[in-house]
């Protein structure tokens, strides 16, 4: 299973390359390289014809950098250190990239008519309304999977071997151990549960988010913002149940229930799932549905709260005023933080312990 490695950062590199060429197109049509925008100037042949070159762009960009990529790697022999370097290549130059687009379309709405035509008012669903969310009853699947593989872990403890295999090579060699006792079957448990607390909060955060609705349009810009909310709530649930499928696989390897080839076969059809599932909600849905076809357009006027001043870098979100943690992107698909909130930091800082701790209690065992 040794091709399996390769073709699973294969496909992650050119994933990586498409998404990053389709962003301009993922963004709501009132946004355009994270500038706020009319709706009706989205189809403008002078935004189009921007968002055609940053595409064309970054698809070069791309196919330059795997093409270095594989031949470092005939060099190297060793693909990760190549394919993690190289990504971290690409996204930099993309970023700089799309600051100079940004610029673009900064200076072509400075010298346009409709810069000062901004909406007064603003509307904000703050209903219960959860019509087609998948209930958050899903969520307790997460638990009982993780009781699963704890369980597994005891009525199988007598097949561990003296040394437990962890951590594998890229042909599926195991060539990281820890000795045989009742912490290491906890392992993996235990980072089912920070994966599922990862997902079970992505999950509740997109559920109860506030929908900012465009008060010219309220029934269409509602219709998409719900289509949008669901189809990422459903995202998050079904993705973590994936992950935890694959750790609780990677359990019963431990034992020798299977091979390391299990592992490797299904750490890369779960990323490829997610891949796909997420290739298909941008393409189809777009943040904030705004892929979703319209049956109602816009009356095209700037809204009051889309202050370009808030976005730092086009990316950055600073915002006293606004009590917010958790707001829409507006370059890509998800969710960014407030960072202008303490509560924001609280967030990262959890999120950081919490991989610091699992590392930790790895080496604890070890």
């Amino acid at each position: 299973m040794s091709f399996l490695f390769p073709v699973l950062l294969l496909t992650t590199s050119l994933f990586s390359t498409a998404i990053l060429s389709f962003l301009p197109y993922m963004a709501r049509r009132t946004e355009c390289f994270s500038i706020s925008i009319p709706e009706k100037e989205y189809g403008s042949p002078k935004l189009k014809g921007l968002r055609k070159r940053f595409s064309e762009i970054n698809i070069i960009l791309g196919l330059l950098i795997l093409g270095v990529s594989a031949w470092a790697y005939s060099f190297l022999g060793n693909l990760r250190p190549v394919v993690a370097l190289a990504i971290l290549v690409q996204y930099f130059i993309v970023f700089l990239i799309f600051q100079y687009f940004r610029g673009k379309v900064k200076k072509f709405k400075e010298n346009s008519e409709w810069k000062n035509d901004v909406a007064t008012t603003v509307t904000v669903d703050l209903s219960n309304e959860k019509k087609g969310y998948p209930s958050s009853a899903w969520l307790a699947v997460y638990p009982v999977m993780i009781a699963v593989t704890v369980l597994l872990g005891f009525l199988l403890y007598s097949r561990l071997p003296a040394r437990v295999p962890i951590h594998y090579d890229e042909s599926g060699t195991a060539n990281g151990f820890v000795q045989k006792s009742y912490m290491a079957i906890f392992i993996n448990p235990i980072l089912q549960a920070f994966l599922a607390t990862v997902f079970s909060v992505s999950f509740l955060i997109t559920k109860s988010r506030r929908r900012c609705i465009d008060p010219s349009n309220e029934e269409e810009s509602l219709r998409r913002q719900n289509i949008f909310r669901n189809s990422l709530g459903r995202f998050f649930l079904f993705g973590g149940m994936l992950l935890l499928l694959m750790v609780t696989i990677m359990q019963l390897a431990m034992f020798g229930v299977f091979n390391s080839s299990a592992i490797m076969i299904s750490s890369t059809a779960v990323v490829i799932i997610m891949l796909v599932y997420s290739a298909v909600l941008r393409v189809k849905v777009g943040q904030g549905g705004s892929r979703i076809k319209t049956k109602k357009p816009s009356e095209g006027r700037l809204n009051i709260k889309d202050s370009d001043d808030n976005w730092k870098f086009g990316t950055i979100y600073w915002n006293p005023n606004d009590p917010a943690i958790f707001v829409e992107r507006r370059w890509g698909i998800g969710f960014t933080m407030n960072f202008a909130r303490p509560a924001s930091y609280i967030v990262i800082a959890a999120l950081i312990l919490g991989i610091i701790g699992i590392t930790m209690l790895i080496k604890f065992v070890h």
